[in-house]
């Protein structure tokens, strides 16, 4: 059983939601895996934490992983 999602993910997700409207459905409501994809880009991306903030990081790979499990 998967866990309800944090608000955090859930506010991801609808923005996510909101602007893939105007590109049309998707055909298998896999939007929280391509953006758990794109937070992983992004830590992976500003992995220094002396520019981008370890807390942030930790923060990013948290919501990445919660979508993922879903």
């Amino acid at each position: 059983m998967n866990q309800p999602l944090s608000p955090a993910a859930c506010a991801l997700v609808a923005a996510f939601d909101d602007r893939y409207e105007n590109c049309g459905p998707f055909d298998d409501n896999r939007q929280e895996v391509c953006i758990a994809a794109v937070l992983r880009h992004l830590a992976a991306a500003h992995g220094d934490p002396e520019s981008f903030g370890a807390v942030r990081l930790e923060h990013l790979e948290r919501l990445a992983a919660e979508l993922e499990a879903t």
